[in-house]
Formats: C-alpha cells, structure tokens, sequence
C-alpha cells in the first residue's frame, strides 16, 4: 500500500513591492492619457467603460459635444483635454437612480 505525503508550499509576498507595482502601473496609465493630444472612439469607449453603441445614444449628439468632436476624413477625433472637462460635467449631470 503507498503512502500519500501531503507536501506544503508557502510563498513569502513583500506587501510593499506589491503596492510599488500597482502604484507604477497606475502612474503610467495615467501619464498615457494625459499625454493624448486627442482621443480616438476607442480611447473614448475604454476612459468612460461605455459600449460605442451607449455614448452614440447618450452623449455623443449632445450639442456641446458635437462642438469638441471634430471629424478627420472618416475618423472622429476628440481633444483629450476638452473631452474631459466635458465628461465631468457631462456626468454630474445624469440622474441617479
């Protein structure tokens, strides 16, 4: 009859290179945004977490908005600083439920 050993691993996580790595990670996703000159439908859709579908009808007919959208052959492109002063304002605006 074989004997079965249970064998235990332990892992030893420093807390602190954990939270250097998060705070690193963070800045720079941060510093890349804020270095867009403009932002693309993309950018749009990952920086509100909204479907193309939902800004289309929520706030992209939106007068103010169509004033700071600008359209560059087929693309639409948005000033990055403009967008967001819009999107703030924007959401302080929508009801809560």
């Amino acid at each position: 009859m074989e004997t079965q050993t249970n064998q235990i691993i332990k892992f030893m996580i420093d807390n602190t290179v954990i939270e250097d790595r998060v705070r690193r990670e963070i800045t720079e996703c941060i510093e890349d945004q804020t270095q867009k000159l403009f932002y693309d439908m993309q950018d749009l859709q990952k920086i509100t977490s909204f479907s193309k579908g939902h800004i289309m009808n929520t706030f992209f007919y939106d007068k103010r908005f169509e004033k700071i959208r600008k359209k560059v052959g087929k693309k639409h492109v948005f000033p990055a600083k403009e967008t967001n002063e819009f999107l703030l304002e924007w959401i302080k605006e929508q009801p809560t439920d």
